[in-house]
């Protein structure tokens, strides 16, 4: 059974320790070490919200004690867990992998749509307008169409 006096020694003798692992680390890896529970309280700690000392109080037990960026560093992590995080880790690095391919293959697919439709969008514009310009032409006859087609959609 590890009593308070344990945590509080082995908080000193490894406490410098700790404190330069922690500053050595960058901020993305302090917030991974922390686990997702603790990041609000990190935040907070960092911006100096928070009115409680992140030290740990007789009283207070492992549920309800803050975690520091320090403590966190040397905390050690069973292989099991360890080897389930990094299977973790590993899937999601294939679904990204395969999520950034796909998008990448449907940017590719847009642009190339885009050189085609820049390369054909002037012949396209003559041929619309050439066939504006003979459908105008007789007047009578392009009249007669037009309440014919207004007849029709009623």
């Amino acid at each position: 059974m590890v009593t308070q006096n344990d945590v509080i020694m082995s908080e000193r003798l490894f406490g410098i320790l700790a404190c330069i692992a922690s500053s050595e680390l960058p901020q993305y890896r302090l917030t991974a070490l922390l686990g997702d529970t603790r990041k609000k309280t990190f935040h907070q700690l960092g911006e100096g919200k928070t009115k409680k000392s992140p030290l740990v109080n007789e009283e207070s037990n492992d549920s309800t004690r803050v975690e520091t960026p320090s403590r966190a560093t040397l905390q050690y992590i069973p292989q099991d867990l360890l080897s389930e995080k990094l299977e973790e880790t590993t899937e999601k690095k294939a679904f990204c992998n395969s999520y950034v391919k796909d998008l990448v293959n449907e940017a590719t697919d847009i642009n190339l749509k885009n050189e085609s439709l820049q390369k054909l969008w002037p012949q396209m514009f003559i041929e619309i307008v050439r066939d504006a310009v003979i459908e105008i032409r007789d007047k009578n006859s392009y009249m007669k169409q037009c309440l014919q087609r207004i007849s029709e959609q009623k």
